[in-house]
């Protein structure tokens, strides 16, 4: 599932597709094989997602029955301190995916900035790679279980 949501989610975002259209289209093909695999993909369609593995985790927590505010905005004393891949205002949990990019040239140094930041506001950072795809249940229990703490 997170796969199709994945792709539904890239090509909402760059406007190859808008979602009334899409919407329309998965109504018109009601009766056929499919359509409510179809139609619960395009219930998870988010276009703020940034990228396919982040589409990924987001499905897989909001199938768990979490719901993380995509591309949150982070603010602390009034300023901006951050924008996180997927967040809990009021938990002040935050999701990373760190993809292949965050460690070329100075976005390492940027990104630990940056956690920095969130981590002396308070904020409590997970911070997800391409080997913890392969264990999205594994992701669910470590976010499940910082939301608990």
């Amino acid at each position: 599932m997170g796969t199709a949501v994945a792709a539904l989610d890239a090509m909402v975002r760059v406007g190859a597709v808008q979602t009334a259209a899409m919407s329309a289209m998965v109504e018109a093909g009601a009766g056929r094989w499919g359509v409510s695999r179809v139609r619960r993909a395009f219930a998870l369609v988010d276009p703020r997602a940034e990228s396919a593995p982040e589409s990924k985790v987001r499905v897989a927590l909001l199938l768990a029955g979490l719901t993380p505010v995509p591309q949150l905005v982070v603010t602390h004393a009034g300023h901006f301190l951050a924008r996180v891949d997927l967040g809990w205002p009021e938990q002040k949990l935050a999701v990373e995916y760190e993809g292949a990019h965050h460690f070329e040239g100075e976005q390492i140094v940027r990104d630990d900035h940056r956690y920095a930041a969130l981590l002396a506001a308070g904020w409590r950072v997970i911070r997800l790679s391409a080997a913890d795809l392969r264990d999205l249940d594994g992701v669910v229990r470590r976010v499940e279980a910082a939301l608990g703490a």
